[in-house]
């Protein structure tokens, strides 16, 4: 399993909070990410992080 950050950003792209998760890939990471997102419905979005290499960003626009 690899390691991976979830950074849920503000409107002005600040990272206000960071969660760790534990996935086999990126595309398990990145569907725990929206799903955190989904529960959360604040801020603009969050991007994925497996070390320094960003997998995704995603922005919610409709709140932007």
């Amino acid at each position: 399993m690899a390691l991976y950050r979830v950074h849920f950003v503000d409107h002005g792209n600040n990272v206000y909070l960071t969660r760790h998760v534990e996935h086999d890939d990126d595309e398990a990471a990145v569907d725990a990410a929206h799903r955190m997102n989904a529960a959360r419905n604040i801020g603009a979005g969050f991007e994925v992080w497996q070390d320094e290499r960003m997998v995704h960003r995603h922005r919610n626009f409709a709140l932007c």
